[in-house]
């Protein structure tokens, strides 16, 4: 996946309907799966639940690894 990819990742997953977040999901399973370290950061709890391991910052600092 090139720098421009994932870039582009980022910027559309937070705009998606639930059908499309849920696709999304799926590829980044996959993709997880063949290997590759997904880094995804979201507010979104719902999604953040789906992750094997959840780090969470407050105020700019680490705060909890879950």
């Amino acid at each position: 996946m090139s720098r421009i990819e994932k870039r582009a990742l980022m910027n559309i997953i937070g705009c998606l309907d639930v059908v499309d977040s849920v696709e999304i999901s799926n590829i980044l399973k996959r993709l997880h799966a063949q290997g590759r370290t997904i880094i995804l950061i979201t507010h979104d709890l719902l999604i953040a639940q789906q992750a094997k391991q959840i780090v969470r910052f407050r105020n700019g600092r680490l705060n909890e690894v879950v």
